[in-house]
């Protein structure tokens, strides 16, 4: 898992801000952190229910995550991956 988000906890709330503005702000409470492998481990547990109705496979999810630019694949090889629960979101 990559340096920051090791510092998470389950209880600590969350700062999400909206990019490129920087303006607007949304906060979420962590319920719940699962740390997996690799992404294809992750999305295989969350498919059924996530996923299924926008892709056709887990490996399709994978590429998606490559492919848009949020994680290369190195990084993930190197730290892993980590799902977050979140409560609903507050915004400001």
């Amino acid at each position: 898992m990559i340096k920051k988000r090791r510092l998470i906890k389950i209880g600590d709330t969350i700062r999400f801000v909206k990019l490129p503005e920087a303006d607007k702000y949304i906060y979420a409470d962590v319920l719940n952190i699962e740390v997996f492998t690799n992404w294809y481990e992750c999305y295989a547990k969350y498919f059924e229910e996530d996923f299924k109705d926008r892709y056709d496979t887990i490996q399709d999810v994978v590429d998606d995550t490559y492919n848009g630019g949020y994680y290369t694949k190195e990084d993930s090889d190197k730290y892993g991956c980590c799902c977050l629960t979140l409560s609903k979101v507050r915004k400001t």
